[in-house]
């Protein structure tokens, strides 16, 4: 069940073979709630989509209660609703003093969540520092090999194809 696999990130709580308490259910109950799974506890994980699953394995690691959080395209397979609902997610994270690392090829993704940027290409860094400076049409345009253009809307940026 969806349940038992969150649980599975209170294994370095837990000694060999101890079951889950009272307390590990709560926890893992907040990260589901947290991830908008609240009412999924017994569905089984082989009938989620893609999107799902990639929810469930942020209330997985919710359950861990990290300090730091590091993440590889958390917003992969994600409908605009759910992707919303991440962004919440990890901006609470970080505003409750949890670092929060990620990667992503989604240049719109970063603009929402991330203060600052490190931009890669083919494993080399080829720039780093605060969104707002790393977020141009020079420099993504670059990074991508392809024209793009930046919009600033209500006080928000967008990028796409020029």
């Amino acid at each position: 069940s969806i349940l038992e696999y969150v649980l599975l990130g209170r294994a370095p709580y837990l000694m060999p073979l101890e079951m889950p308490d009272d307390s590990d259910c709560r926890i893992a109950a907040e990260a589901m709630a947290m991830a908008a799974l609240s009412g999924w506890e017994e569905r089984s994980i082989t009938t989620l989509s893609g999107g799902e699953l990639q929810l469930v394995l942020i209330a997985r690691a919710l359950v861990q209660q990290p300090e730091i959080l590091l993440l590889d395209e958390p917003g992969s397979h994600l409908d605009l609703g759910n992707l919303s609902q991440l962004i919440k997610i990890l901006r609470a994270q970080n505003e409750s003093g949890v670092t929060v690392l990620f990667s992503t090829h989604d240049p719109n993704f970063a603009a929402r969540l991330a203060d600052d940027l490190v931009l890669m290409q083919a494993g080399r860094l080829i720039d780093h520092g605060p969104n707002s400076k790393m977020l141009t049409e020079e420099k993504l345009s670059g990074l991508y090999n392809t024209p793009v253009t930046t919009i600033t809307q209500d006080g928000l940026k967008f990028v796409t194809l020029a």
